[in-house]
This record gives structure tokens, sequence and C-alpha cells, in this order.
């Protein structure tokens, strides 16, 4: 939960999924990624994604990808 005032505002990603009956296997559903590949092919899940949401944007509903471009590069800062 959020209590405090510094917790507002901040870029957030969600996805939302749904208990299917039916098992499916990642390897035959579509990628979506630029690389083409994905580390769960082989597995397979009770679960679907229904919607995903990136910066507050809904970019797949239903099976549907949104032509919008709302991600941001991912970007790195080293401690060291």
């Amino acid at each position: 939960l959020l209590n405090r005032s510094s917790d507002l505002g901040y870029i957030a990603d969600l996805v939302l999924v749904a208990r299917e009956a039916r098992t499916y296997s990642a390897g035959s559903l579509p990628i979506y990624g630029r690389c083409g590949w994905s580390p769960y092919q082989s597995e397979s899940f009770h679960y679907r994604v229904k919607t995903t949401i990136v910066g507050g944007i809904p970019v797949y509903q239903q099976g549907v990808l949104s032509e919008k471009n709302c991600g941001q590069p991912l970007t790195f800062h080293s401690i060291y």
C-alpha cells in the first residue's frame, strides 16, 4: 500500500493475468519481444496474459498488441 506521498508519481508497468482451465504452452504462443525468444518457451501455464500496461498506457489487451511505442530504454548506473 502506498502510505507516503513520496511513493506517488513513479512510473510502473503492470501485467493482468487470468487463470484458465486449459494449459497453455508458452512455445506455441507468439513472441512480441525484439529478441525473438523467451526463456519460458518450454514451459506450460494455467494463466494467460489479458492486459499489459506500460507507464500507465495499455499496450496489450485480449490478444491485440498496440501500435503505440510507450516503452523506455533501460538505463543502468553503476554504483562502483
